[in-house]
């Protein structure tokens, strides 16, 4: 690699994601991101084995797409499913057609954006999972539990079950009974009566609160299930969490400007499908195509919305130190996208780390914050921050039997620059470009009128 290269860039984040993108090894990447789509639906069919076709994919539709709404402007995000019949878009009316037509026919981030609107949503669908495994396991009966669910992990199960009950402090099996009130003043026993976990959740939906956790929440518990995130996200006031805390929101007003600038100079890859400006355009009424030269969708991405806190943190010089791009905090996508992938016993969590990579670089965060992430989950073990970007993935892709890459031309690495400051917000169009295109045209276009002067004369 070249010294000239300034590894602390954005330009030098956006390469390595550029050309890995480019490679051989993205269809291997996207393959496990699909099978993780497939296991997924596999899961919610059996979970609602006794329901119609009908509102089993009514089910599935509500875990993968009705919180598309509710992101917003959230990268990948395509609304109802819609599959195109002799140039007319209709809606999917079965779970073949979603399975076999639909999600073949996405690309790389919308099938990224499923998968993490499986784990954003905050339903019961897992928690009463854990509570089915736990009573099939107690009443000696799990290989049932098995021939219903084959592509969950059971010894996974087991691990999210025991760290649910250290979180709470009894036994899991006790939020199924039912309760006269949300505080289990007494337990009721009645066919049909509201077990408590559901009452919680009823509670929360009623009344919500500024944090999401219930205790079907707790499936996946970031917060209290990574260290890392404990010191990071849980209130305290301590020498420790300030040591990490390196980012705060920025001024609102600023995003336009960062965004316009950003896209413009490191364009989204792939480029916004049919679908994604379909949605954009009629559920968010923008509009994705700037001048004719570039798209930019109405995301707001954290390298424009996070700013560095003052003075700058340990962790944020640390990575100054090893000449690391930064963007905000470790990433806790990919924690979330790991314990996810944990529950499916087939799932190659390597390539879901790389998988990350180009879904969330250089826009929401850099490759080192994805990659000591994975590390804190004890996975990419050997990354270490002392060496380039470009070799910690190479090294990466050899331990997962993948090609490494070199650095694509096509992806140009622009000048050394430090993370933007914007002063100012600019127009929704951002602004127009000159190029030398355009001088030559207008050059042209004055000699043409001189010369047709001469001749008259």
């Amino acid at each position: 690699m070249s010294t000239s290269i300034d590894t602390s860039s954005i330009g030098y984040n956006y390469s390595i994601m550029y050309s890995l993108f480019y490679s051989k090894n993205k269809n291997v990447i996207d393959k496990e991101v699909t099978n993780l789509i497939y296991d997924q639906i596999d899961l919610m069919t059996a979970f609602k084995q006794n329901d119609s076709a009908v509102q089993q994919l009514k089910f599935i539709i509500d875990k993968f797409f009705v919180y598309s709404t509710i992101l917003g402007k959230e990268q990948g995000q395509l609304g109802m499913p819609q599959i195109r019949d002799h140039g007319v878009y209709k809606p999917v009316v079965s779970i073949d057609e979603l399975r076999n037509i639909y999600i073949p026919s996405l690309n790389f981030r919308e099938k990224m954006s499923i998968v993490r609107n499986f784990s954003a949503k905050n339903d019961c669908l897992m928690y009463e999972i854990l509570l089915e495994y736990t009573f099939q396991k107690n009443t000696g009966n799990i290989s049932a539990f098995e021939l219903k669910y084959p592509m969950l992990d059971t010894t996974y199960l087991d691990h999210s079950i025991n760290l649910i009950e250290e979180i709470l402090g009894f036994d899991i099996i006790e939020t199924e009974k039912c309760y006269d009130n949300i505080n289990g003043s007494r337990e009721i026993v009645r066919p049909g009566c509201k077990p408590f976990y559901k009452m919680i959740q009823e509670d929360y939906q009623a009344n919500p609160t500024g944090s999401p956790i219930t205790l079907c929440w707790l499936w996946h518990p970031l917060v209290y299930g990574v260290p890392y995130q404990d010191v990071i996200k849980l209130p305290a006031d301590n020498k420790v969490k300030t040591l990490s805390t390196s980012f705060t929101n920025n001024n609102k007003e600023l995003i336009p400007g960062c965004m316009t600038e950003t896209f413009m100079n490191y364009p989204i890859v792939p480029p916004l499908s049919e679908r994604e400006q379909r949605f954009i355009k009629s559920e968010l009424n923008e509009n994705p195509l700037v001048d004719g030269l570039y798209q930019r969708p109405p995301w707001t991405p954290p390298i424009c919305f996070m700013k560095q806190i003052e003075p700058t943190s340990f962790y944020v010089n640390l990575q100054k130190q090893y000449n690391k791009f930064f963007v905000s905090n470790l990433s806790g996508h990919v924690m979330l996208f790991l314990i996810t992938s944990r529950y499916f016993k087939n799932i190659n969590l390597n390539y879901i780390i790389l998988a990350n990579l180009l879904f969330m670089v250089p826009y929401n965060h850099s490759i080192h914050e994805i990659f000591q992430a994975a590390k804190v989950m004890g996975i990419n073990t050997s990354y270490s921050i002392k060496k380039n970007d470009l070799d910690n993935l190479n090294e990466f892709l050899t331990e997962s039997a993948l090609e490494p890459i070199t650095l694509s031309k096509a992806a140009t690495i622009q000048v050394p620059q430090d993370r933007p400051k914007f002063t100012k917000s600019y127009s929704k169009g951002g602004r127009r470009k000159k190029t030398k295109r355009n001088k030559r045209n207008k050059k042209t276009k004055r000699r043409r009128l001189n010369h047709r002067k001469t001749r008259k004369h």
